[in-house]
């Protein structure tokens, strides 16, 4: 959760697990920081601040950054209630989101598909937000961002995992055009969930 955030909302009714997923370059940190402005004035959602081995600067999503050694030791003292790995940096979800959830808040996650099916496992009721865009768009946008070789990016491009879609629970946003766009419609699906 947010540095400095403790406050839990009470609610009748449990809350829920929303994960966005998606492919490098596909525009999860840019959707996720535009919804969090749209959704500032709703008090039951919040967005997790994630434990990453990245420098602070790197990317456009604010999370905490820590080095490895520190990542192993907050892990083995049982700061997370999540962690996964990917692209050789180790990713850390706070410990408290089931808090959270228990009071009934709609809390958002920046996921990993690769990780996706121990999230289930854990929140089998939880709710996944697919981010997609098309490749050749996916490939302009990972060569722009310059953080990767060509290498890289390639490795990145054919890394393609299959994820089924459960109806009800999940929803696919294309992000090829107006970034508006793809924040309505994930706006449109948190509202949705809130309102069970």
């Amino acid at each position: 959760m947010e540095a400095g955030d403790t406050g839990l909302v009470s609610s009748s009714h449990s809350g829920s697990l929303v994960v966005v997923v998606g492919p490098s370059g596909a525009g999860k940190d840019s959707v996720l920081a535009a919804s969090r402005q749209q959704l500032s004035g709703c008090g039951d959602v919040h967005f997790v601040r994630r434990v990453i081995t990245r420098n602070s600067k790197a990317g456009d999503e604010m999370h905490a950054s820590v080095s490895e050694d520190v990542f192993i030791s907050q892990s083995q003292a049982g700061a997370f209630s999540l962690t996964w790995q990917a692209h050789g940096l180790y990713y850390g979800v706070p410990a408290g989101i089931q808090d959270r959830i228990t009071c009934g808040s709609t809390v958002i996650l920046n996921g990993s598909r690769g990780a996706l099916p121990e999230i289930r496992r854990m929140y089998p009721a939880l709710h996944v937000a697919h981010l997609v865009v098309d490749q050749a768009i996916l490939a302009g946008r990972l060569a722009a961002r310059g953080r990767e070789t060509h290498s890289q990016i390639s490795q990145r491009m054919e890394r393609q995992l299959t994820v089924s879609i459960r109806e009800g629970h999940d929803v696919v946003i294309h992000n090829n055009g107006d970034l508006k766009d793809a924040v309505d419609r994930f706006v449109e699906f948190i509202q949705c969930i809130r309102q069970g």
